[in-house]
């Protein structure tokens, strides 16, 4: 009975694959009549777990708001005042649904930031070998999540962010 349990767990394992060491970024973009900016993150972290036998794809990332850094230190602590880091520090992805072919991805999922939930479509390059290399943005609207939007000389900076993400995953244990 110990070989056939020891024999079932080893097939559940070596039919799922879970990659958990991130390296890349997390970019977005904003935008005001004045001028234009770029905001980045490199604190990437989560999963992504791959289901041999039904060949799906799920992942779960987290980033810290407080990790964004876009040159000016006043813009990026006015940031984390607007989206509410303290009470809310990390922006979390988690999937619904991710259909990978011929090199592409439409990834589905659940976006919480600054408290509030969206669902987002992103539309990606991924690349799996012995990691999965993935490369895709997507856009947000600030009202979306009730972030109230800060003002320059009485102009708002732009609702719409774009979010721009490079990741290499590796399976690290």
């Amino acid at each position: 009975m110990k070989k056939i349990i020891s024999l079932f767990f080893f097939i559940c394992i070596s039919f799922s694959q879970k990659y958990n060491h991130f390296e890349g970024n997390v970019s977005y973009y904003g935008s005001h009549p004045l001028h234009d900016w770029k905001g980045m993150s490199t604190s990437i972290n989560g999963e992504i777990i791959y289901e041999a036998i039904s060949k799906n794809y799920k992942c779960l990332i987290e980033v810290p708001v407080e990790s964004f850094k876009s040159k000016n230190g006043n813009r990026d602590s006015n940031m984390l005042i607007y989206a509410n880091a303290l009470e809310h520090p990390k922006i979390l992805f988690k999937s619904t649904n991710i259909n990978i072919e011929s090199g592409f991805a439409k990834i589905t999922g659940m976006m919480k930031f600054a408290g509030k939930e969206k669902e987002i479509i992103s539309n990606a390059k991924v690349e799996i070998n012995d990691e999965i290399i993935v490369e895709g943005d997507f856009i947000i609207n600030l009202s979306d999540f009730d972030i109230k939007r800060p003002s320059l000389m009485f102009l708002k900076i732009d609702d719409q962010i774009k979010i721009e993400y490079k990741m290499n995953v590796k399976n690290k244990k």
